[in-house]
């Protein structure tokens, strides 16, 4: 909660304290990179789903109490593919391919706030699944 919620949160408090009169005559775009994770969290894994969807769910209320001077969204990925991300999950975004998505994003370039189609589909599969099944396959081994 501290990064992913309170640290974006702080940054936009700060905006709004500094810079957000100067908004009205330049609009800005402010993207959050979220995570399929908001649709499905897997064990062990609520309170980053919840830090996820609280930010995103404070977002959709700046961008209704702002809209004159700002604009903000959400961009919901897939797993990106670094040193943190444990695991061998298919289909992980390079840092690089994923920076762009969302400068595309930012441009209007691309609209899909779900750029990962594919873990887009299996988090509203695995939604739908008991989770008691899922967690003998995604739980502590």
């Amino acid at each position: 909660m501290k990064v992913n919620y309170f640290g974006v949160l702080n940054f936009v408090h700060h905006w709004m304290k500094n810079d957000g009169n100067r908004a009205a005559i330049a609009p800005v775009h402010f993207i959050v990179t979220s995570s399929v994770n908001v649709l499905w969290a897997p064990p062990g894994g609520s309170a980053y789903r919840a830090s996820k969807a609280a930010i995103s769910k404070a977002f959709e209320g700046l961008s209704a109490s702002l809209y004159k001077r700002a604009q903000f969204s959400s961009i919901y990925c897939g797993p990106g593919l670094t040193k943190g991300l444990k695991g061998s999950l298919p289909l992980r975004w390079p840092t690089a391919k994923m920076a762009k998505y969302l400068a595309d994003f930012a441009e209007g370039k691309k609209k899909r706030k779900y750029p990962s189609v594919f873990y887009y589909f299996v988090c509203h599969l695995l939604k739908r699944l008991p989770y008691g099944w899922i967690s003998k396959w995604f739980g502590p081994r």
